[in-house]
């Protein structure tokens, strides 16, 4: 068993002293995730890639389409993109650029497919480490190397 809403909003009640109402109930594996991630996606403002990598997440332990576009509340399109984006760009990759708030599924998936060729992981690996990109925003990091990406293409 384990909490799927409870510890950080029992935290505050409980350093006061104060009662909390509850509701327990059991949940399946696949309503767990759907009613986390329902309850993210209404909470904060996440980004495409954010939003990708939880789905990401849900494949990998074995979740059907059906379920991670319930947990998400998006379509079937929207789902393969998520996919493709976080299957296509190796995970140093997606976390050397940041969540790119301002960067929607599009250009994330168009960039994906630069990943078609296998060298550009080094490329795109390299460029994102060095210092001048790396203080720059995640957007711009974003933009940058994929810039970059399509200057090496060809």
């Amino acid at each position: 068993h384990r909490p799927a809403f409870g510890p950080p909003r029992a935290r505050p009640p409980r350093l006061l002293g104060r009662p909390v109402r509850a509701v327990v109930k059991t949940l399946s594996d696949r309503d767990h995730v759907i009613a986390q991630g329902q309850e993210n996606s209404a909470r904060a403002d996440l980004s495409f890639l954010e939003r990708a990598t939880f789905a990401g997440e849900l494949e990998t332990r074995g979740f059907d389409r059906e379920t991670i576009m319930a947990a998400l509340s998006a379509d079937k399109t929207t789902v393969s993109k998520m996919l493709s984006v976080v299957n296509r760009i190796p995970k140093s990759v997606r976390a050397g650029i940041g969540p790119a708030l301002a960067i929607g599924r599009d250009r994330w998936h168009e960039l994906a497919t630069r990943f078609d060729e296998p060298a550009n992981e080094d490329r795109a690996t390299e460029f994102l480490a060095r210092e001048r990109i790396k203080v720059r925003s995640p957007e711009e990091r974003f933009n940058l190397v994929s810039s970059h990406l399509a200057k090496t293409d060809g």
